[in-house]
């Protein structure tokens, strides 16, 4: 008997809808947190590769100076995505939920 009480408490503490609310948004929160980091990661990737294509003149001298412009915008969009990231980490869930 004693165990049906101590689980039909914890069940109800688990169907909490502000505790269901705080567990999507934190799942929520993660999840961004992950992709913002793995798209820098990406990008920053991607950049490095483009720059050693242009770096070694593959294509013309034009085509090079393009492509080297292109992965420094990438390096740029990179970083600029790291503040978001971080602002994204530390986000509270909104009053109204």
């Amino acid at each position: 008997m004693e165990a049906e009480k101590s689980t039909g408490g914890s069940l109800s503490r688990l169907a909490d809808p502000e505790r269901v609310v705080r567990a999507c948004f934190n799942f929520d929160k993660l999840a961004t947190v992950k992709e913002l980091l793995a798209l820098r990661q990406v990008l920053m990737d991607k950049a490095v590769s483009i720059e050693m294509v242009a770096a070694e003149r593959v294509f013309d001298s034009a085509l090079s100076e393009r492509l080297a412009g292109q992965a420094r915008l990438l390096r740029k969009v990179a970083r600029e995505l790291e503040p978001l990231r971080r602002a994204a980490a530390k986000a509270k869930p909104p009053k109204e939920m």
